[in-house]
């Protein structure tokens, strides 16, 4: 049964993130390579240097509570303490003109359209916020989600973020707005590692001149959908297509 081969798969991929260059990403690489290789693909690879980035500790605390909370990537390392504004899901210009974030610590909702959150992220450094806190719009969960501060879309280097960017549960999001209310101060704290000559590399198999097929091997957290079931469907439909098709 193709859901049952797709979650044998999955399961033997890591469970938390696995970051471009790092040993998780490796691993992943290496599995698929080993997969493609047993359905007698010839595999090649390309290697190339790539940034790499990393959490390494993050805290969020009130005057008598600490959230689970985890950096959104690229976030840079920071200690901020300061009072805490909600500004709810607004997104658009005009819809932050309502609060005043400048010298505080931002709580936003996750926009309903995900990409938006590198939007949000842009108003709140804009508007001089010293932090951001992202929470959930759905119970029981914490995402990653790069943020930048670039203004276009692009493939080369963009400006780096600025201020350290978390996220937490609703629930926790929930908590920190009565915090906020009772004006409470809040400190966010991120500790990041970043990496500029860390290597990755991209693994190919297949005929290239048919259609080709791709996932990429790098995800954050559990990383299902981004990109766990990708890479999962990619070793189903070689298996099926064989050399009919390009990895």
């Amino acid at each position: 049964m193709l859901r049952e081969r797709l979650e044998k798969r999955a399961a033997l991929l890591p469970r938390g993130d696995a970051v471009a260059g790092s040993p998780e990403e490796r691993s992943v690489l290496e599995l698929a390579a080993a997969e493609l290789e047993a359905l007698g693909l010839s595999v090649q690879r390309y290697s190339f240097e790539c940034m790499s980035w990393r959490e390494r500790h993050v805290e969020v605390r009130s005057s008598n509570r600490e959230f689970r909370a985890v950096a959104m990537p690229y976030s840079p390392s920071a200690h901020v303490e300061g009072a805490l504004v909600h500004v709810g899901e607004a997104a658009l210009p005009h819809e932050w003109e309502k609060v005043d974030v400048d010298g505080k610590i931002a709580l936003v909702m996750i926009y309903r359209k995900l990409d938006e959150a590198t939007w949000q992220y842009i108003e709140a450094v804009r508007r001089g916020a010293e932090a951001v806190i992202f929470y959930d719009r759905y119970p029981s969960r914490r995402r990653r989600m790069v943020v930048l501060f670039s203004l276009d879309y692009r493939f080369g280097p963009g400006a780096p973020p600025p201020i350290p960017a978390v996220a937490v549960s609703f629930e926790d999001g929930m908590r920190l707005l009565r915090a906020s209310r009772g004006g409470e101060r809040v400190s966010v704290t991120v500790e990041a590692e970043v990496r500029h000559d860390a290597t990755t590399e991209v693994v190919y198999a297949g005929n290239l001149s048919g259609p080709v097929l791709s996932a990429h091997a790098d995800k954050w957290l559990t990383g299902f959908t981004d990109d766990v079931l990708g890479v999962a469907m990619l070793l189903e439909l070689a298996r099926e297509l064989r050399d009919s098709a390009g990895y």
